[in-house]
C-alpha cells in the first residue's frame, strides 16, 4: 500500500479528503508540524509527501529543507493560498514535485497522485499532467458559467478530456473525469430549469425550432447540390470521434452546437427540426401529422411534409429531395443512385442506426455489452461509421 505523510497544522480540517484517499487504496499518515513530520519521516518508508506551506514554528519551505538533506529522493507536494510566481519558483527550487492552491478538492490530491506514482503503461504521464493541472480550472469554468455559450465550451472541454483520458486503465482516473462530468450535469440541468423558457423566446438562440432556418436554408447555394445528412441521437462525443476520418476528405469550414429542444426524444426534436415550430405548435398547425406520446405508431411519418411547408412558408423556392434511411438495403441503393440523388439543391438524408444503437442499449443483452459505457459506445460508433455506406457516401459525394 501507498503511504502519504500528509503534514499540515489544519489537518483535521481535511478529515474527508483522507477519508477519500483511503477509499482509493492509499495509507495516509498524518502530522501537524514540521518536527511531528520529520519524527514520522526517520521511522516509516514513505512514498509521497503533502505539506502546507504556511504552519507555525517550523514553516513548510524549511520543513522541506530538513527533508531534501535526508529524503532527497521523496516526491514532496506543496499545498498553499499563495499562487504568485515567486512562491511557486521557491517551491520548485526546493525540488518540490507539484503546488496545489488552495482550497482543494480532494480529486485534485489524488490527480496529484496518480501523476507522480503513475506507470507509463498506465497513461500518458503529459496527458494526465495537463489534466491535473486544467482540473480546477475547469471546475472554475463550471461554476462560473451564465450562459448557453458558457455551457457549450464547457460541454467541449469535457469531451475532449474525457476522450483524451480514455485509454487509461486506471479507474480512478475516469471516476475522476466523470464525476467532474456529472457534477456540470447537475448544474446545467439547474441551470436549463431556470432559464430555458427565457431562451426560447431569445431570438439569438439555435434550436432544434430554427436551426433549419438559421444555419442549413443560408448555405443552400442554386448552383450546386447541398448534401444534409442528418444521424439521429448523434452526439458531439461520437462526432469527435469520426471527424478525423472526415477531414481525410473534407475541409470543415465551421462546428458549432445546437441546443434540442424540451423533451429532446425524436418524436418532438427531429419534427421540430423539419417544421421549424414547436411541437405544440405542430399539434394545432396539423392534427392529421400528430401522433400522441404513448401510441405506437410512427411518429416522424411526415417530416418530408414537415420541410416542404418550412420550405413554402419562409418563400424559398429550390429543388429538394427527404430519403431516410433505416436498413442496410436504403443505404446501398441510395449509394448505388448516389450521382442521381444529388440533382437537387438540398438532398437530407436521416440516418437512422445510432438511435437505434442507443435505444438498443436499453433492451438488447448484446448490445448492452458491447456499449456498457461511453467510452464503449464512442468506440462502437467509430467501428459502425468506418465500415458504414454512410461513409462510402461522404468520401464519393
Amino acid at each position: 500500500m501507498i503511504k502519504i505523510l500528509w503534514i499540515d497544522d489544519e489537518i483535521d480540517f481535511f478529515h474527508s479528503h483522507i477519508i477519500f484517499l483511503e477509499q482509493k487504496g492509499f495509507e495516509v499518515i498524518k502530522a501537524k508540524s514540521g518536527a511531528e513530520g520529520l519524527i514520522i519521516l526517520d521511522n516509516s518508508r514513505i512514498d509521497v509527501i503533502l505539506i502546507d506551506q504556511n504552519m507555525p514554528g517550523l514553516a513548510g519551505t524549511e520543513t522541506i529543507k530538513l527533508i531534501n538533506e535526508k529524503f532527497d529522493q521523496t516526491p514532496i507536494v506543496m499545498i498553499s493560498q499563495n499562487s504568485d510566481d515567486n512562491t511557486i519558483d521557491q517551491a520548485i527550487g526546493n525540488r518540490v514535485k507539484d503546488y496545489i492552491i488552495k482550497p482543494i478538492n480532494p480529486n485534485q490530491v489524488l490527480l496529484t497522485l496518480r501523476k507522480i506514482l503513475s506507470k507509463k503503461e498506465l497513461i500518458n504521464n503529459t496527458t494526465l499532467d495537463n489534466y491535473q493541472k486544467k482540473y480546477q480550472e475547469i471546475n472554475n469554468l463550471i461554476n462560473e458559467c451564465s450562459s448557453l455559450e458558457d455551457w457549450k465550451n464547457v460541454y467541449k472541454t469535457l469531451v475532449k478530456w474525457e476522450i483524451k483520458l480514455s485509454n487509461t486503465d486506471d479507474v480512478d482516473i475516469v471516476e475522476i473525469i466523470m464525476s467532474q462530468k456529472k457534477y456540470a450535469n447537475n448544474l446545467f440541468s439547474s441551470f436549463i430549469e431556470k432559464n430555458y423558457q427565457k431562451e426560447l423566446e431569445n431570438e439569438s438562440f439555435v434550436s432544434s425550432i430554427n436551426i433549419f432556418k438559421k444555419h442549413v436554408f443560408p448555405n443552400i447555394n442554386r448552383k450546386e447540390s447541398t448534401l444534409l445528412i442528418l444521424i439521429d441521437n448523434f452526439r458531439y462525443d461520437q462526432w469527435k470521434m469520426i471527424e478525423g476520418l472526415i477531414t481525410e476528405n473534407y475541409t470543415i469550414d465551421e462546428e458549432f452546437l445546437y441546443t434540442s429542444i424540451l423533451p429532446t426524444t425524436t418524436q418532438y426534436s427531429r419534427n421540430s427540426i423539419f417544421s421549424g415550430l414547436s411541437p405544440l405548435q405542430i399539434k394545432k398547425k396539423y392534427p392529421s401529422y400528430w401522433v400522441d406520446e404513448f401510441d405506437n405508431t410512427n411518429k416522424n411519418k411526415f417530416e418530408n411534409q414537415l420541410l416542404e411547408d418550412q420550405l413554402t412558408k419562409l418563400g424559398l423556392k429550390f429543388k429538394h429531395k427527404f430519403i431516410k434511411i433505416s436498413n442496410s438495403k436504403d443505404s446501398k441503393s441510395f449509394n448505388k443512385n448516389l450521382i442521381n440523388q444529388l440533382k437537387f439543391n438540398l438532398t437530407t438524408v436521416v440516418y437512422n442506426f445510432i438511435d437505434m444503437i442507443s435505444h438498443a442499449k436499453k433492451d438488447v443483452k448484446l448490445i448492452k455489452e458491447l456499449a456498457s459505457t461511453d467510452k464503449a459506445y464512442r468506440e462502437l460508433t467509430l467501428t459502425w461509421f468506418k465500415n458504414s455506406d454512410l461513409y462510402d457516401t461522404i468520401k464519393k459525394s
